[in-house]
């Protein structure tokens, strides 16, 4: 990160910014990777928008000027997001309960 001012006691800019007026948020001249320059703030970029970007089992979770890939629940085949609701089908050995995919009811001998 980098101040454009010419004073030899540089400013650290924001961590969205690359390079800057000032430190503050709304002092950017330049953006680091991930970060898009709007009326000299940084806005962050959702990479999970508009593109899969994560493999078949996987969901994209939108972070700061990046992205991660996170794992589905196990009772998903594929899914839109964390957790059992959030499944695009059910897994083998789950059924589907209103939106939430739940693991079969196993009845044990004598109980």
């Amino acid at each position: 990160m980098t101040s454009v001012r010419g004073s030899s006691s540089r400013a650290e800019c924001h961590r969205s910014c690359s390079k800057c007026l000032g430190p503050e948020e709304d002092r950017c001249v330049l953006c680091r990777k991930g970060w898009l320059l709007h009326d000299m703030k940084c806005i962050d970029i959702d990479e999970c928008g508009t593109v899969d970007r994560c493999k078949s089992n996987q969901y994209c979770l939108n972070t700061d000027g990046s992205y991660e890939c996170r794992e589905c629940d196990k009772s998903c085949i594929g899914c839109m997001g964390a957790g059992s609701a959030r499944c695009k089908k059910c897994n083998a050995g789950y059924y589907r309960d209103g939106a939430k995919c739940l693991g079969e009811y196993v009845c044990l001998a004598g109980a």
